[in-house]
């Protein structure tokens, strides 16, 4: 049996699915479900005689029945066909000339789609496989893999793009996906590599840190002896103790670990303590964003931690100095990250101001991909053993480099150079990307984000370039080709991102249309004028002018369509009509 259940907020749940296994809805649904056996055209019918609204020319209340005969009439006056309805209400005028257009949700935008040629190599293959295994968008796969080499190279190779600039080569892709969409697969096949280079790590070396560990028990073992002995020891027995204990200090050697290239979780603080046992570089990998809540405070009060990732990001020292802690000092960390949180954890991160004032938001590359749920066939290939082999020798080699060795024991990432066609296209990128960053631009409202677009382009034709030429790449310019591949996939990814900023309300229109959009279906408005929005929303619109913006995305999107007024003394009205399927309409 269906059941409904009423409530008085926003209608924007209607139609979603409620714990107790009904369904969200409001008091026309059950009007229509109980009064009227599920019947919408009775229903409809029925309402017209018992419900009001306001004549869009007159401005009195009336009927809605009573308002669709005066628009017929009017649409008689004006030379309307007499057996069409004039539609004024946008109820019971489907059948009229000019039907409605399909809404376009508010929060749904027409996203690109990677085309796999502009994925090379091993890359393009080893990404297409893992899309066609697990049926997942080829946009998880790739931007996973975009961070899996990054986790190899970051620290010991950046990209100089032109004298006097350059890029780290770390990076951060976000894909956001809800639950059940195979995720964790992708996450395990990319990362496979990797977790079997760091189990031989451990293998090889586990007796050699089992030696330093004995030997380092067995130092501060004697330290800890001879601390009690000097304190009880005769005043011309001090200077030997004292020099025993600052000798055995000297000596003890550092505690030995395994390397580790990647992590799924942990707090800012291990992570810090990770990196400054592994050559300042760490990436995080994983099918969800729970490191994001974490950063956002989960452990330490609400309090955002954010300041290690940031300068990870951009390669920037780090120096953090604690009463409980180790002090942690880097000269040159680079931290990647690849997640793919559920779009509920960036709306979470938009609503706390440190993520957005502090520029966190705008480092990643995102993307919104059309999850396949419901499509899947279980028909899927397994991955061929080829692909396999070629994509896991790749990261091999990667993971073999080492950064630039100097005598003093200080060392420096390698660089790789543009070719000057590369350069060229790059720069072209650059000056659109620019261009759009004007006001009444593109990216107006996220310029933060759009700002570090062209250096993400850069970085991740550093990347492409180093999968291509895994051995000693910086011994060959970054070509024309590669670039274009890197700007293409970027460019892609610009429709994605916006997305995803709609979705965090970034876009100042997009979301005054939704608080509208609202009003509109709490008060079930079959017509409004623009007075009457202002009259009822004057505390987030301050001038009447400020709805013309969120009116035009409303109409855009096919919610809303303007009425022709009548003619008359005075300023004019500005009616308009909204479109049934608001309501469930057919």
């Amino acid at each position: 049996m269906k059941k409904f259940i009423s409530r008085h907020e926003s209608d924007a749940g209607i139609g979603q699915p409620a714990k107790n296994g009904g369904t969200w809805g409001d008091a026309f649904d059950l009007f229509v479900h109980y009064e009227h056996g599920g019947d919408f055209d009775a229903a409809v019918r029925a309402a017209g005689d018992m419900f009001t609204t306001t004549d869009p020319v007159t401005g009195e209340p009336v009927t809605i029945t009573k308002l669709n005969q005066r628009q017929h009439m009017r649409g008689q006056d004006a030379g309307a066909d007499p057996g069409a309805d004039f539609g004024g209400t946008g109820i019971g005028n489907q059948n009229g000339p000019d039907p409605w257009e399909p809404i376009i949700p508010l929060d749904a935008m027409e996203v690109d789609r990677i085309d796999p040629d502009t994925l090379p190599g091993i890359i393009g293959e080893y990404a297409g496989a893992v899309a066609r295994e697990t049926e997942t968008p080829l946009e998880l796969a790739a931007g996973m893999l975009f961070v899996v080499i990054a986790a190899c190279v970051q620290g010991f190779i950046k990209i100089m793009v032109k004298m006097g600039y350059s890029e780290p080569l770390a990076y951060w892709n976000w894909a956001l996906m809800p639950p059940a969409t195979r995720k964790s697969q992708i996450v395990k096949r990319s990362t496979a590599p990797l977790t079997e280079w760091e189990r031989r790590q451990r293998a090889e070396m586990e007796p050699f840190i089992q030696t330093r560990r004995i030997d380092r028990e067995n130092i501060q073992a004697r330290i800890k002896a001879l601390r009690t002995k000097y304190g009880k020891a005769k005043p011309d027995e001090l200077e030997a103790i004292g020099d025993e204990i600052k000798d055995l200090e000297n000596n003890l050697e550092p505690e030995l670990v395994a390397p580790q290239i990647w992590a799924q979780d942990c707090t800012p603080e291990n992570a810090g303590q990770i990196m400054a046992r592994n050559d300042e570089r760490l990436a995080f990998l994983g099918a969800e964003g729970g490191i994001v809540e974490n950063l956002g405070g989960r452990y330490s009060n609400g309090t955002a931690n954010l300041d290690l990732f940031l300068q990870g990001y951009s390669c920037e020292p780090v120096k953090v100095n604690r009463t409980t802690r180790d002090d942690i000092h880097m000269n040159t960390p680079t931290l990647s990250m690849g997640l793919m949180p559920q779009p509920d954890v960036m709306r979470g991160m938009a609503a706390k101001p440190e993520f957005k004032g502090r520029g966190f938001i705008g480092r990643p590359m995102y993307w919104l991909p059309e999850s396949n749920l419901g499509s899947r066939t279980l028909d899927s290939e397994p991955i061929p053993e080829r692909v396999k082999i070629s994509y896991y020798q790749t990261i091999e080699k990667l993971l073999e480099i080492q950064p630039i060795e100097h005598p003093d024991g200080t060392t420096e990432p390698h660089t790789l150079s543009l070719s000057h066609e590369a350069f060229q296209e790059w720069k072209d990128f650059y000056m659109t990307i620019e261009h759009d960053l004007a006001d009444g631009g593109r990216f107006e409202h996220c310029r933060d984000w759009a700002g570090k677009t062209s250096g993400r382009a850069a970085r991740l034709a550093g990347l492409l370039h180093c999968a291509m030429n895994p051995v000693e790449p910086w011994r060959y310019p970054v070509s024309r080709e590669t670039m274009e591949q890197a700007l293409d996939i970027t460019v892609v990814s610009i429709s994605h991102a916006l997305a995803v900023f709609n979705l965090m309300g970034a876009d100042p229109a997009i979301e005054s249309a939704g608080r509208v959009l609202k009003w509109i279906k709490r008060h079930r408005h079959q017509t409004f004028t623009k007075k009457q929005a202002f009259d009822a929303l004057r505390g987030t619109f301050t001038r009447a002018a400020m709805l013309d913006e969120p009116f035009k995305v409303l109409a855009e999107r096919n919610y809303i369509r303007a009425i022709e007024p009548e003619k008359g003394p005075g300023r004019p009205p500005e009616p308009f009509e909204v479109n049934p399927s608001v309501y469930g309409g057919e």
